[in-house]
Protein backbone atom coordinates (compact mmCIF):
# COMPACT_ATOMS: atom_id res chain seq x y z
CA UNK A 1 0.00 0.00 0.00
CA UNK A 2 2.76 2.36 0.74
CA UNK A 3 4.63 1.75 -2.47
CA UNK A 4 1.69 2.54 -4.10
CA UNK A 5 0.96 6.17 -2.24
CA UNK A 6 4.55 6.58 -3.29
CA UNK A 7 3.61 5.84 -6.84
CA UNK A 8 1.32 8.22 -6.98
CA UNK A 9 2.82 11.01 -5.37
CA UNK A 10 5.75 10.70 -7.51
CA UNK A 11 3.55 10.32 -10.73
CA UNK A 12 2.00 13.69 -9.50
CA UNK A 13 5.24 15.30 -9.07
CA UNK A 14 6.42 14.39 -12.22
CA UNK A 15 3.15 15.88 -13.66
CA UNK A 16 3.88 18.51 -11.80
CA UNK A 17 7.35 19.71 -12.45
CA UNK A 18 6.06 19.82 -16.56
CA UNK A 19 3.61 22.51 -15.89
CA UNK A 20 4.02 25.95 -17.21
CA UNK A 21 5.89 28.26 -14.80
CA UNK A 22 5.25 31.59 -16.79
CA UNK A 23 1.58 31.48 -15.48
CA UNK A 24 2.17 29.91 -11.82
CA UNK A 25 1.27 33.71 -10.66
CA UNK A 26 -2.15 33.40 -12.14
CA UNK A 27 -5.59 33.14 -10.67
CA UNK A 28 -5.68 29.53 -10.45
CA UNK A 29 -3.04 28.59 -11.72
CA UNK A 30 -0.71 27.90 -7.93
CA UNK A 31 -2.22 24.19 -7.45
CA UNK A 32 -4.92 21.90 -9.05
CA UNK A 33 -6.78 22.08 -5.46
CA UNK A 34 -8.54 25.29 -6.58
CA UNK A 35 -10.00 23.99 -9.63
CA UNK A 36 -10.47 21.05 -7.92
CA UNK A 37 -12.74 22.59 -5.52
CA UNK A 38 -14.32 24.81 -8.11
CA UNK A 39 -15.84 21.62 -10.50
CA UNK A 40 -16.73 19.87 -6.92
CA UNK A 41 -19.11 22.87 -6.04
CA UNK A 42 -20.34 23.08 -9.07
CA UNK A 43 -21.29 19.33 -8.89
CA UNK A 44 -22.39 19.63 -5.59
CA UNK A 45 -24.29 22.86 -6.53
CA UNK A 46 -26.44 21.11 -9.68
CA UNK A 47 -26.73 17.77 -8.25
CA UNK A 48 -27.98 18.51 -4.38
CA UNK A 49 -28.04 22.14 -3.60
CA UNK A 50 -30.13 23.41 -6.96
CA UNK A 51 -32.53 20.59 -6.35
CA UNK A 52 -33.46 20.72 -2.92
CA UNK A 53 -33.82 24.76 -3.90
CA UNK A 54 -36.07 24.26 -6.49
CA UNK A 55 -38.01 20.87 -4.69
CA UNK A 56 -40.75 22.99 -3.58
CA UNK A 57 -40.85 26.15 -6.68
CA UNK A 58 -42.32 26.27 -9.79
CA UNK A 59 -40.04 25.84 -12.76
CA UNK A 60 -38.21 29.15 -14.17
CA UNK A 61 -39.41 29.83 -17.92
CA UNK A 62 -35.94 30.83 -19.86
CA UNK A 63 -38.39 30.27 -23.17
CA UNK A 64 -37.64 34.53 -24.11
CA UNK A 65 -33.82 34.72 -22.74
CA UNK A 66 -33.05 31.42 -24.99
CA UNK A 67 -34.87 32.87 -28.14
CA UNK A 68 -32.82 35.86 -27.89
CA UNK A 69 -29.58 34.15 -26.81
CA UNK A 70 -29.67 31.49 -29.68
CA UNK A 71 -30.51 34.42 -32.47
CA UNK A 72 -27.38 36.29 -30.92
CA UNK A 73 -25.39 32.98 -31.06
CA UNK A 74 -26.09 32.31 -34.73
CA UNK A 75 -25.71 35.92 -35.36
CA UNK A 76 -22.37 35.91 -33.83
CA UNK A 77 -21.17 32.50 -35.73
CA UNK A 78 -22.23 33.68 -39.39
CA UNK A 79 -20.24 36.92 -38.50
CA UNK A 80 -17.35 34.57 -37.15
CA UNK A 81 -17.87 31.79 -40.40
CA UNK A 82 -17.49 35.37 -42.86
CA UNK A 83 -14.50 36.43 -40.81
CA UNK A 84 -12.56 33.51 -40.94
CA UNK A 85 -13.39 32.41 -44.62
CA UNK A 86 -12.07 36.15 -45.22
CA UNK A 87 -8.89 35.92 -44.47
CA UNK A 88 -8.98 32.10 -45.56
CA UNK A 89 -9.50 33.42 -49.13
CA UNK A 90 -7.10 36.64 -48.51
CA UNK A 91 -4.27 34.27 -48.15
CA UNK A 92 -5.07 32.00 -50.39
CA UNK A 93 -4.94 29.25 -48.25
CA UNK A 94 -7.09 27.33 -50.07
CA UNK A 95 -8.16 26.83 -54.17
CA UNK A 96 -11.31 27.86 -55.56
Amino acid sequence: MASLVATVVDGYNSIWDLRDRRVENWLFMSSPLSTLFICLTYVMLVKVWGPAYMKDRPAFQFRRTLVIYNAIQVIFSTWLFYEVKTIVSRHALITS
